[in-house]
């Protein structure tokens, strides 16, 4: 499931979920509640642009890649 691995990449980065929710905040000037955060992550609820950003805050990215078979 996209939460398990995404979970797995923040901790194993040295992260929190916590410190990936005030990142946010403050990159969009909002006070989300770490509970909005959690249930949106358990619910699995979060927009590609979302991820994307959730990577970028720990150092990973999307990358597209073409099947070579």
């Amino acid at each position: 499931m996209l939460k398990d691995e995404l979970k797995g990449l923040i901790i194993s980065q040295g992260f929190t979920m916590s410190q990936v929710n005030d990142e946010l905040n403050r990159r969009h000037g909002t006070n989300l509640s770490f509970q909005n955060f959690s249930n949106r992550f358990r619910k699995e609820s979060f927009s590609y642009n979302e991820v994307a950003e959730i990577l970028d805050i720990i150092g990973y990215k999307i990358e597209w890649k073409k099947n070579t078979n």
